[in-house]
């Protein structure tokens, strides 16, 4: 493992941040986050490849960004992992912009952070071959280079050379979404409204971020007296019971609903997308078109066009798996194509048992790829919670496939009441957000559109390297704790 010491970034790198940063305020959580994400990015630079690659191969064998409290959209050991050898530009436009930060004294840790976010907003205008090569990553983010060579009729050294230029101009990454029935986990939602006292709300928000079961938490502009927590927890039903019972807690406070997921899934439309001149959609025209015809034979028609990438929560009874097979789901949910020889390193498996392993994990289906893409020009999101009979929501998924970029929740509340509910965030370009919401607030209702929810406010989305030091080996189930469930 790491040794302690490190653990610990020489001082010096200090000298190189703003003063906000070189010594924030201790109630500046944020501040502290970015400051460590930074020393951690221009150490693991300055070390040679073979002392930054033992370190970082370590580090991914713990949940790291806790452990190093830094800011989780600012993962210095993705910069290694993702870019490879483009990573001398990207540490070099950062070091532009510390200076700037310094020079004009910018403290707020949100705009700090949007400033160095800003190396990867280039310019999204694509080429022939890239947009070719996207638009096949994009329908099957599972593919090799052969086999998007053979569908694009690019030469295989040059799906690579492009394949490397989207990750470094659009932040392409292949993801995984994790099948949690089958690690024997659950994942839902609770949605706490009407709480009314901030001082409270920013309670829960940090409480729930200390959870070691926590996947994100977040909020909306337009409902500032709500919160949404997301977590996954051992499915056993003695610790289902007691989350239940755990969650009621915040009647005290708000109304409460509690929702289990039962699918992700997601979809990229690059038909609304000219790689010369951005994107072209048109809210108005979409809800027309859309929700103009509700017949069998159009969905089984969109089924056949539309590429929604779906990850259905699965029971896998047969399914066994160990410490070492939780430390490869952990690091393929952050990137699909991670070298080999890293994976290896990290599970303690031998390369070819690695390469068995990941197979089986995509025919069983434990994982799902998915395409990532981070900068291609939406900026603008909202989020729609629908409730329907499951026909209508299976209608939903496939129409709103139409849009520029979906992520959505299949789920069933299952508190207060019941009902299956479809919980849609959507990403626009430009402005088109106030026009969507315009266009659609009042015809949506007719097909079982319950709250529109705009200006998301979040956190990262943890994986399960929090808590994979909890699986018990011999017994062949997680360890819980009654006080791992106390929200209040």
């Amino acid at each position: 493992m790491v040794e302690s010491e490190e653990l610990e970034v020489p001082s010096k790198y200090l000298d190189g941040l703003p003063e906000p940063l070189r010594h924030p305020n201790g109630n500046e959580t944020a501040l502290v986050q970015i400051r460590n994400s930074l020393l951690w990015l221009f150490y693991l630079y300055d070390l040679s490849k073979e002392k930054r690659d033992k370190i970082i191969q370590e580090l991914l064998r713990i949940d790291y960004i806790t452990k190093l409290n830094l800011y989780p959209t600012l993962d210095p050991l993705g910069v290694f992992l993702y870019f490879h050898t483009g990573y001398d530009k990207i540490i070099s436009s950062i070091k532009r912009i510390l200076k700037r930060i310094n020079q004009y004294k910018i403290s707020q840790p949100g705009l700090i952070a949007t400033s160095l976010h800003s190396v990867w907003i280039q310019p999204f205008l694509l080429n022939e071959n890239e947009y070719k090569l996207l638009v096949e990553v994009v329908r099957n983010p599972k593919g090799s280079f052969r086999e998007w060579s053979s569908k694009t009729g690019i030469s295989l050294s040059g799906v690579k050379y492009v394949f490397d230029r989207l990750k470094r101009k659009l932040f392409l990454r292949i993801w995984s979404q994790i099948n949690f029935n089958a690690i024997k986990i659950k994942h839902y939602f609770i949605h706490v409204a009407n709480v009314y006292n901030e001082k409270l709300r920013r309670l829960i928000w940090e409480k729930s971020l200390k959870n070691t079961w926590l996947r994100s938490v977040w909020s909306f502009a337009s409902q500032p007296d709500s919160l949404f927590i997301s977590l996954t927890i051992p499915s056993h039903k003695r610790c289902v019971h007691a989350f239940l019972d755990a969650v009621k807690a915040f009647e005290k406070v708000g109304l409460v609903d509690i929702y289990e997921i039962q699918e992700i899934f997601l979809s990229y439309n690059l038909a609304a997308f000219d790689p010369k001149n951005g994107w072209n959609f048109s809210p108005s025209t979409w809800t027309m078109f859309s929700l103009s015809s509700l017949s069998e034979d159009y969905l089984n028609y969109l089924k056949n066009v539309s590429p929604v990438h779906r990850a259905p929560y699965l029971g896998l009874p047969d399914f066994k798996f160990s410490r070492k097979d939780l430390y490869l789901l952990a690091r393929l949910f952050s990137d699909f194509r991670l070298k080999t020889t890293t994976l290896s390193r990290i599970s303690g498996y031998p390369l070819s048992t690695v390469s068995k392993k990941k197979k089986e994990f995509v025919e069983k289906k434990v994982i799902f790829p998915l395409p990532h893409i981070a900068n291609i020009g939406l900026y603008n999101s909202l989020a729609l919670l629908w409730e329907g009979d499951p026909q209508s929501l299976e209608y939903l998924t496939y129409i709103s496939a139409e849009l520029p970029h979906i992520v959505g929740y299949r789920m069933r509340e299952i508190y207060p009441t019941s009902g299956d509910y479809l919980l849609l965030f959507i990403w626009l370009p430009g402005t088109v957000s106030w026009d969507f919401i315009q266009n659609f607030s009042e015809i949506g209702k007719e097909f079982g559109l319950k709250e529109i929810f705009y200006e998301y406010k979040g956190s990262y989305s943890y994986t399960i390297d929090r808590f994979i030091y909890r699986w018990d080996e011999d017994k062949r189930i997680w360890k819980w704790y009654e006080n791992d469930l106390v929200f209040l």
